[in-house]
């Protein structure tokens, strides 16, 4: 049984939310415990703990990981390259635009293992890199139960939280993207944010043929207004599979 489900952890939740409201916008409705520090998950454990090891054995020369050769730009040393095989010079870098048929070559360590060494590593140490993210994630758990680690949120803030969304510092009321400055709805009002609504947002278009209505993106209204690609491009049956649209598209009729 998880703590959270045991008799002595719901009585303290209860008292624990008894005369409080959301921290984050004020409500006293449909109130939660609130995790403001939650530990991390098994698998993020595992890949930690995994790793380290790895890196570990790796120095020691115990595994040794994959070399490779990869291509660079001769002028700027990027890697984005495209090779052209219908143009000359065959290659263009995708970074400084320099076209050219002799790129630099490298080898580069990839910091990955043989297929066969990752197996052997994982049967070596695997059960005992399990054992001790176990403990790590029962210590985590144990520690993060302290009340001093809870605020008191309502549920609707709290799935926003754990969607990773704060509360808009503007309005209090929508949420905004961790780093953002403030929701969309505010975002909107502002000079920059009324340019890029204007491309971004959604509009409806009603197709001619069928008087289906979709929900195109501004920015996307142009082409879309050609009824066979707004046909292709959104409708689920697809032209193959509506007979007026097909009939349109195999006999188009001459306008008038």
């Amino acid at each position: 049984m998880k703590a959270w489900e045991t008799k002595e952890w719901k009585a303290m939740r209860a008292g624990f939310l008894e005369g409080k409201s959301c921290s984050w916008c004020g409500s006293n409705e449909h109130l939660v415990m609130h995790n403001c520090n939650p530990p991390p998950s098994y698998n993020m454990l595992l890949r930690q703990v995994s790793s380290a090891l790895l890196q570990k054995k790796i120095e020691a020369g115990e595994f040794v990981t994959n070399k490779e050769e990869r291509l660079l730009c001769p002028e700027c040393g990027s890697a984005s390259l495209r090779h052209r095989t219908q143009k000359k010079p065959a290659y263009k870098c995708q970074n400084c635009r320099a076209e050219f048929d002799n790129p630099r070559f490298e080898i580069v360590d990839t910091g990955r293992l043989p297929r066969e060494d990752w197996d052997r590593f994982w049967a070596k140490f695997g059960p005992e890199i399990k054992e001790n993210v176990s403990a790590m994630q029962r210590a985590l758990s144990a520690d993060g139960l302290r009340l001093e680690n809870y605020a008191a949120l309502c549920r609707r803030c709290h799935m926003a939280s754990r969607s990773g969304f704060i509360l808009c510092p503007v309005c209090k009321k929508g949420y905004a993207r961790q780093g953002r400055e403030m929701c969309w709805a505010c975002f909107k009002k502002t000079e920059k944010g009324m340019e890029i609504a204007l491309q971004y947002e959604k509009e409806p278009l009603k197709h001619p043929w069928c008087g289906k209505e979709f929900m195109i993106e501004h920015r996307w209204i142009g082409l879309f207004s050609e009824p066979a690609v707004l046909c292709v491009e959104m409708c689920e049956l697809g032209p193959d599979n509506c007979v007026e649209a097909k009939r349109r598209i195999e006999e188009p009729q001459t306008e008038k």
